[in-house]
């Protein structure tokens, strides 16, 4: 999904790869992204890959995967997601 702006509700929820400028995510986010700003409020749960140029997290946020600055925000290439095994 390429949008300028995706907003995950509280009780939304996104999986598949998205770019865009601002990704405010207050449910549950699984894949890949990149973005300009990322915002994980605290009901959030996040799992996958992520590229952003600023963050806000909010205390309690349960983030499994991995967070990458990049100063090219959303014209940076998709990260690519990491198996464990």
């Amino acid at each position: 999904m390429t949008a300028h702006s995706v907003n995950v509700s509280a009780r939304g929820e996104i999986e598949g790869e998205v770019v865009c400028n601002s990704l405010n995510i207050k449910g549950v986010f699984s894949g890949v992204a990149v973005c300009e700003e990322l915002v994980i409020a605290s009901s959030a749960m996040v799992k996958g890959s992520i590229s952003y140029k600023y963050i806000s997290v909010g205390a309690g946020a349960k983030v499994e995967g991995e967070l990458f600055v990049n100063e090219a925000g959303a014209s940076a290439p998709m990260p690519t997601a990491r198996s464990n095994g």
